[in-house]
C-alpha cells in the first residue's frame, strides 16, 4: 500500500515541531576546548594529529640512521688492575714511609678513589702519549689509519704518525677507569677507531702507572734513608758528648760505682738499714724473754717450784723432758708405795732417781734464766753498734747526694741519647734493606687485547634517541598547534561554543573531491544538463524536465558517471547530506517548514555552494520542486556547476523591475535532475550588488516561494559582504556553513552575533568536510568504516 504524503509530514510520518535551542551567551571564543583530561585527552590529541606525529617518529628513524651512517666504529678496549692492601709489617714499613699509604679497610674505598685519580692523571698519561708514536713504529705489523667520512668522500688518506697521535690523544680523553663494586680490583677502559691501537694504549697506561708507583716508592725510601743517615750522625755525636761528661763528672766528685752504675755508699747504707733493724727486732725479743725470766726467776731458784709457768714463757724443750721423767718415777714410787715400806729397796732407789732429777731440774731452771740475760745483753750492744754505724753511713751518703744530682742528671740525658742512637741506626738499616727490593701493591690482572666488535655507533640507541627526541618534539609542535588551533573540528562544537543547533555533519570523501563540487573552470562534457538521465533504461528528451522525479537510487549512478572522481564512500557523504535535509524538514518554529533558506559561511573556501548544491540534490530525489538560487553577485560558481547561461538570471530579473509581470520561466533554468531548477546570478559586477536592495527583491523572493516548495539561495561569505545579511532579512531562515578544522571559532561567533543583531532567524549550523576517521572520538570512525564497507 502506498502511503499517501501530506502537507506537513515526511515520508509518511508525521512532523512533530522541534523547538530552536536558545542562543547560548559566549563570553569569549579563545581557544578553549570541551573539557577533557587525563590519559583520553592525550589520545585524542594523538588520534587528530596521528599522521604528524608518525611523521615525526619516521623522521626521527631516519635520524638515527644517518647518524649511524655517519658515525665512525668506535672499539673499546679493556683491561684490569688490582690494587692490593699494603703490607706494613714486612720490614716494618710503616716505620720507614713517612706517609700513610693504606687506611685499613675502613678507607679502602678512599685509597682506591685516590689510585683511580693517579691512572687518569696527566703525569700518567703523558708519558704514554709522547712514546706511543715511537712504540707503534717498532712493531712489525703497522697501524692502517682509518680515514673519517669526510676524507673518505674527498678522497684523502690520513698519514699513519699523525693518525696514531691524533687517536692517542682521542685515547686519552676517552680515558675511563672506574671500581668494580666492592672490591680492589679496576676497570681501565678507551676507545678508538684502531682496536689494536686502544688495546695498545691501555697496556702501555697499566705499566706506566705501576712503574710510576715503584718509583715513587723507593725514592720515598730513599729520601727516608739519606734523612735517618743525617739524623744518625747528630745522634751519635750527641751519645758520644753525653759518654764523656758523665765519666769526667763522676772522676772529678770522687763518686763510686758497682758494676749495675749503683752508689756504694748508698748501697752500705742500705744494708746498714737492713742489719739495723734486725738487731733491733732481736733486741725487743731477747729483752722480753729476760723480763719473763725475772718474773719467774723464784721457781727457777727451787728445784721444786712449779716449772710449767717458766716452760710457757721461755718455751725451753729440755725442762719438759725432765718434767715428764719426774712425773713417771712419781707415779712408779707411788705404785710401790702401796705395797711395800719406805726402806723398801726398789723405794729407796726411786727415791734416790727422783732427788737426782730435781737437783737436775733446779739446775737447768738457772741456766735458762742466765741464758736469757746473756742474750738480752748481746742484742743490746749489737744494736748500739749497729745505730751507731748507720748514722755515720747516713751522714756519709747526705754528703754524696748533692754530687749524686747532678751526676744522675748526666746519665738521664746520656741514656736518652743512647735510645735515640739505638732506634735511629735500627732504623737507617731497615730503610736501606727497603730501598734496595723495589716492590708495588698493583698487578695487571687482565691485560688489553683488540676488540673484535665495535661498540659504538648503536644503530638501535641512535634509532631509539632520534625517535624519542623528534616524537618529543613532535608532541610538543602538536600541543602547540593544538592551543592554537581555535577551528571547530568536531561534531557538536557548534552547540558548546556558539550556541547553534547542528543541522548535520557534511562528511569528507577520501578521494579529495566534494560532491558535485563547482571546479573552478567549466569542463566540457561534465555539465548535467549536457547528458540526458534515464529512469528504468528511459532516456529523456534532452531539455532535463521530467514528469517524475529520479529517485536518488537511480540519479546517484548518473551523478558517478558525470564525475569520475567520485568513489564509493561519496553516497556515504550523499547520506550525510540526507541527515542535513532531514533536520530541515524537521525543524522551523511552531511546526512550519523553512521553505526560502539562505545558506551562507564566514569566509570563503568553505564549502557552502557545495553544501547546497547536494541540499537541492537530496530535496529534488524525494519528489520536492526546488529552486537553486546563486546569490553571489560577484562570483557566481552554480552556472559553471550546471553548465547554464550566465547570461540570464537574477541580476537580470532584478534589473527590469516590476517582477510579478516578468516571466520567470524566461530566467528560471531548468537542469537534468528532475524537481531541480536554478536562477543563476546573471552577469556579475560590482554594481550588481545594489539590487539586492531593492524594493523588487523580497517581492521575488515572496514569488519564488509561491511557485517552488523550496528556494535555496546561495550567498557570499556573511563577514567580507553584506549580501548574505540583506537576503537573510527576506528569508524564512538562515544556515551556516563552517569548515571542519578550518573555520575559526571567533569567526563563527562573529557571524552568528551580526546575524542575531539584524534580528535574523539563525536555523541551525551544518559542519562540512568532517573526517571521521580524524576524530578524536572512536566511534565516529567505526561509524565511517562501518556504514562506509555498506556503501
Amino acid at each position: 500500500m502506498k502511503m499517501e504524503k501530506r502537507p506537513g509530514t515526511f515520508g509518511g510520518l508525521r512532523r512533530q515541531p522541534l523547538v530552536l535551542a536558545p542562543s547560548v551567551q559566549i563570553a569569549s571564543y579563545g581557544n578553549d576546548a570541551p573539557a577533557s583530561d587525563g590519559v583520553q585527552a592525550y589520545w585524542h590529541l594523538f588520534h587528530r594529529h596521528k599522521w604528524f606525529l608518525i611523521l615525526f617518529t619516521l623522521s626521527g628513524i631516519v635520524l638515527g640512521l644517518l647518524a649511524t651512517l655517519l658515525q665512525p666504529r668506535l672499539y673499546e678496549a679493556k683491561a684490569s688492575l688490582e690494587i692490593q692492601d699494603l703490607n706494613d709489617n714486612f720490614l716494618n714499613m710503616k716505620q720507614i714511609v713517612p706517609v700513610r699509604e693504606g687506611g685499613g679497610e675502613a678507607n679502602a674505598y678512599g685509597d682506591i678513589q685516590t689510585q683511580i685519580k693517579i691512572l687518569q692523571s696527566q703525569s700518567v698519561l703523558n708519558p704514554v702519549i709522547a712514546k706511543m708514536p715511537a712504540f707503534e713504529a717498532q712493531l712489525p705489523e703497522k697501524i692502517i689509519p682509518v680515514n673519517s667520512w669526510p676524507r673518505q668522500v674527498v678522497g684523502v688518506a690520513a698519514d699513519s704518525s699523525q693518525y696514531v697521535n691524533a687517536e692517542t690523544i682521542r685515547l686519552s680523553d676517552t680515558l675511563k677507569v672506574r671500581a668494580v663494586g666492592q672490591t680492589r680490583i679496576v676497570e681501565v677502559t678507551a676507545d678508538s677507531t684502531s682496536p689494536r691501537l686502544a688495546a695498545d694504549f691501555l697496556n702501555q697506561i697499566c705499566e706506566e702507572y705501576i712503574e710510576q708507583n715503584m718509583k715513587s716508592r723507593w725514592e720515598m725510601s730513599q729520601r727516608t734513608s739519606k734523612s735517618l743517615a743525617h739524623l744518625l750522625e747528630d745522634a751519635q755525636r750527641n751519645l758520644r758528648q753525653s759518654e764523656t761528661a758523665v765519666q769526667s763528672y763522676a772522676q772529678s766528685s770522687g763518686l763510686m760505682f758497682t758494676s749495675d752504675k749503683k752508689n756504694m755508699a748508698e748501697e752500705r747504707l742500705s744494708q746498714l738499714q737492713d742489719e739495723l733493724s734486725k738487731a733491733q727486732s732481736s733486741l725487743i725479743d731477747a729483752q722480753s724473754r729476760y723480763e719473763i725470766a725475772q718474773r719467774y726467776k723464784g721457781d727457777a731458784e727451787s728445784a721444786e717450784g712449779s716449772t710449767d709457768s717458766l716452760y710457757d714463757a721461755l718455751g725451753h724443750g729440755s725442762l719438759h723432758v725432765y718434767q715428764d721423767k719426774l712425773a713417771d718415777l712419781r707415779r712408779q714410787r707411788a705404785e710401790l708405795a702401796t705395797t711395800y715400806t719406805p726402806d723398801y729397796s726398789k723405794v729407796k732407789r726411786l727415791d734416790a732417781q727422783i732427788a737426782s732429777l730435781l737437783a737436775t731440774i733446779g739446775e737447768e731452771k738457772k741456766n735458762i734464766v742466765r741464758r736469757a740475760h746473756n742474750e738480752f745483753r748481746q742484742a743490746s750492744r749489737r744494736a748500739v753498734l749497729l745505730a751507731e754505724g748507720y748514722a755515720a753511713q747516713s751522714a756519709e751518703v747526705s754528703n754524696l747526694d748533692q754530687r749524686a744530682i747532678q751526676y744522675n742528671i748526666l746519665q738521664r740525658e746520656l741514656d736518652g741519647n743512647r735510645e735515640v742512637y739505638d732506634a735511629m741506626l735500627k732504623q737507617v738499616k731497615e730503610a736501606t734493606l727497603a730501598s734496595a727490593i723495589p716492590s708495588s701493591n698493583v698487578r695487571v690482572l687482565d691485560h688489553a687485547v683488540p676488540p673484535e666488535k665495535p661498540f659504538s655507533p648503536r644503530p638501535l640507541l641512535n634509532c631509539t634517541i632520534g625517535l624519542l627526541i623528534c616524537s618529543s618534539v613532535g608532541t610538543l609542535v602538536a600541543l602547540v598547534r593544538e592551543r592554537n588551533d581555535s577551528s571547530l573540528r568536531e561534531p557538536g562544537d557548534g552547540l558548546h561554543y556558539l550556541g547553534l543547533p547542528e543541522l548535520g555533519v557534511v562528511l569528507q570523501i577520501r578521494s579529495g573531491s566534494a560532491l558535485l563540487s563547482a571546479p573552478r573552470k567549466a569542463l566540457p562534457g561534465s555539465a548535467l544538463v549536457n547528458s540526458p538521465l534515464t529512469i528504468a533504461g528511459i532516456e529523456s528528451d534532452g531539455s532535463g524536465v521530467k514528469d517524475e522525479p529520479d529517485s536518488l537510487q537511480s540519479l546517484w549512478p548518473k551523478i558517478c558517471e558525470l564525475h569520475p572522481s567520485l568513489g564509493s564512500d561519496s553516497l556515504l557523504v550523499l547520506e550525510s547530506c540526507r541527515a542535513v535535509v532531514t533536520s530541515l524538514l524537521l525543524s522551523g518554529p511552531d511546526g512550519t517548514i523553512p521553505r526560502s533558506l539562505v545558506v551562507t559561511s564566514p569566509g570563503p573556501g568553505e564549502g557552502k555552494t557545495t553544501v547546497v548544491v547536494n541540499m537541492a540534490l537530496i530535496l529534488a530525489s524525494i519528489g520536492r520542486r526546488v529552486l537553486l538560487v546563486d546569490g553571489d553577485l560577484r562570483r557566481p560558481r552554480l552556472h559553471q556547476l550546471f553548465a547554464l547561461d550566465a547570461n540570464r538570471g537574477l541580476s537580470t530579473l532584478l534589473q527590469q523591475g516590476r517582477i510579478s509581470q516578468q516571466p520567470l520561466d524566461a530566467y528560471v533554468q531548468e537542469t537534468a535532475v528532475a524537481g531541480l531548477s536554478v536562477l543563476a546570478s546573471g552577469p556579475s559586477s560590482v554594481a550588481s550588488a545594489n539590487l539586492l536592495y531593492s524594493r523588487e527583491f523580497p517581492e521575488l523572493v515572496q514569488l519564488l516561494k509561491r511557485r517552488y516548495e523550496f528556494v535555496l539561495i546561495d550567498t557570499p561569505p556573511i563577514l567580507q559582504l553584506a549580501d548574505a545579511r540583506v537576503i537573510g532579512r527576506q528569508a524564512d531562515g538562515v544556515i551556516l556553513v563552517v569548515r571542519a578544522g578550518y573555520t575559526a571559532r571567533n569567526a563563527a561567533a562573529a557571524a552568528h552575533q551580526r546575524l542575531q543583531a539584524d534580528d535574523t532567524q539563525v536555523l541551525g549550523m551544518i559542519l562540512n568536510d568532517w573526517d571521521p576517521s580524524s576524530s578524536s572520538h572512536g566511534y565516529h570512525a567505526e561509524y565511517a568504516r562501518s556504514y562506509g564497507k555498506t556503501a
